[in-house]
């Protein structure tokens, strides 16, 4: 279903606005408790509450662990110039999975090779070494493209119990295995039990040397 404005509540309304006004200004989104204290909720768990609703109508998504993990859909903005800005997220292990961290503020800006896409576009910095054989170093910034599915064999950002790891997607007899690219890390299996979900698919990556 499309997006539309009128599906919201006056509630719902000003605090998606307001969630734009302050990534306007600031580059990046407010915490819990920012919101919270603009409009007088008491308790973080009530602002998760309405920003909940928020993902579920598909303005915005929430990145668990991470203080700013606040998407809105329309994040990755187009420039006038067709250069795209990306925010950076925070970091996610290439390694054994690990939380990932605050978000930055920071934005890249690259041609709308990595802007134009089918959901939202966000980048995270890699630590560890897990995936070398990909070509994914430590340090490396990885250029996510929002997904909640992916195929066999393609490298993803997932969520393992709360913490964040970068590892290609395989489902063997109907288990789902996270496999790195190195011989000294191991798979990490997922299991029913598990609080797993993928974050999106690798799009590219940023080096800096």
């Amino acid at each position: 279903m499309k997006k539309n404005e009128t599906e919201l509540t006056e509630r719902q309304q000003e605090v998606l606005n307001y969630i734009k006004s302050y990534m306007a200004s600031s580059g990046m989104p407010p915490t819990f408790r920012e919101i919270g204290d603009h409009f007088d909720i008491q308790s973080t768990n009530g602002v998760r509450c309405l920003l909940m609703v928020l993902e579920k109508k598909g303005y915005l998504r929430l990145i668990p662990k991470v203080s700013r993990g606040i998407q809105l859909t329309e994040t990755t903005e187009e420039m006038d110039d067709g250069i795209a800005s990306i925010p950076m997220l925070g970091r996610i292990a290439a390694g054994s999975p690990i939380l990932t961290a605050e978000a930055s503020g920071e934005k890249l800006e690259f041609p709308t090779y990595f802007g134009k896409s089918k959901g939202t576009i966000f980048a995270l910095k890699v630590q560890g070494e897990s995936m070398i054989g990909e070509g994914i170093f430590d340090g490396d910034t990885v250029i996510v493209e929002s997904a909640n599915e992916a195929r066999n064999g393609d490298i993803v950002a997932a969520f393992l119990n709360g913490e964040a790891t970068v590892k290609t997607y395989t489902v063997k007899g109907g288990k789902i295995e996270l496999l790195p690219a190195n011989p000294a890390f191991n798979p990490i299996p997922v299991s029913p039990e598990d609080d797993f979900r993928i974050a999106g698919k690798i799009k590219g990556l940023v080096r800096k040397y």
